[in-house]
């Protein structure tokens, strides 16, 4: 079994297209972040592009900047795909929206002191794909005195747009999910532990 590239031996170059009659033997690549903000610029709705093949698309980059494509209402991401040699396919389909007419970005630049600690906690659990605690949980370990507090704290993060909660039903009693809108990830829901 051969060895998988190391991350300096994938090319990167533009988004290939899903129906590019090569595409079955290209071997690893990533597009770069503004190849992949050109092609949404030009391509048809419906049009479908491959923006990595890898084995795993790491945090922040192309994967980043796909996902805010998508909240921008530009892109849909598509399912992985099953490529060569244990490598994915990651995908995005454009959809009809105008490049000018889309939706503004969630800006975490401008959190301050608790509510930044607050959103990087709930980033970390969502990577890591662990359950949201309780807000009395979440204060001791922000080192706040109320867990209201931390509940006014996530509200404010859910009207910026940097977080978004629900609940699914639990088995006694309905639990918090809370999606990171940025990475699109989610703490643990049940039965997926």
């Amino acid at each position: 079994m051969s060895a998988l590239p190391q991350p300096e031996a994938i090319a990167s170059h533009r988004p290939l297209d899903d129906e590019e009659p090569l595409l079955p033997v290209a071997g690893p690549f990533m597009a770069t972040n503004d190849a992949l903000t050109s092609w949404a610029m030009n391509a048809a709705p419906g049009r479908v592009c491959v923006y990595a093949r890898v084995s795993r698309l790491a945090r922040g980059g192309v994967g980043e900047r796909a996902r805010q494509l998508q909240l921008a209402g530009l892109v849909t991401l598509l399912p992985q795909r099953r490529a060569i040699a244990g490598m994915f396919d990651y995908r995005a389909r454009r959809t009809v929206a105008p490049f000018c007419g889309g939706t503004a970005l969630p800006d975490d630049s401008t959190l301050k002191g608790e509510e930044a600690l607050l959103h990087d906690m709930i980033v970390r659990l969502a990577d890591d794909g662990a359950p949201c605690p309780p807000n009395r949980d979440l204060a001791a370990m922000l080192g706040v005195r109320h867990e209201e507090r931390v509940s006014r704290m996530l509200g404010r993060l859910q009207q910026r747009k940097l977080i978004a909660i629900r609940f699914v039903a639990g088995p006694a009693a309905p639990i918090r999910v809370v999606d990171v809108v940025a990475t699109g990830r989610s703490t643990q829901e049940p039965g997926n532990g």
